[in-house]
């Protein structure tokens, strides 16, 4: 279990309701949950549309890093659960565009039947560096 001070919440009201930390530090180490495709609401975006919510769950991984203060250089892995692998081939060109000036991360593809928001296609769960970043409490 994660204490109060290791937790970033960047939605506190739908992360409590989840009973999850959008973010935990510990030991200069960042461990996001499972970014999807969804609104501050938690109704899924996009719904049918592979491509656009890859897209969706990367532009809300920058946000999260970007209000962390770090960015797409300090993520180490990610693991990407996907309902189509076929999809995921097919659009894998939008990963590679967001580290086009980077190294990419290390990377894990799991195909699943189903994800926690079923209308979601796409679930990506990060571990970033964060070798000087310290939580502070939520508000």
């Amino acid at each position: 279990m994660a204490y109060l001070n290791q937790a970033r919440f960047m939605n506190k009201k739908l992360e409590r309701q989840q009973a999850v930390s959008a973010v935990v530090v510990h030991n200069g180490v960042m461990y996001l949950s499972g970014i999807l495709p969804v609104d501050d609401y938690g109704a899924v975006k996009n719904a049918g549309d592979f491509a656009a919510q890859l897209n969706d769950v990367y532009e809300r991984l920058e946000y999260i890093l970007e209000k962390l203060h770090v960015g797409l250089d300090n993520v180490l892995m990610e693991t990407i659960f996907v309902t189509d692998l076929n999809s995921f081939q097919k659009h894998r060109d939008i990963r590679a565009q967001k580290y086009a000036t980077e190294a990419p991360p290390a990377m894990s593809v799991i195909k699943v039947s189903e994800l926690s928001f079923p209308d979601g296609m796409i679930e990506l769960q990060v571990i970033a560096a964060a070798p000087n970043y310290t939580c502070k409490l939520n508000p």
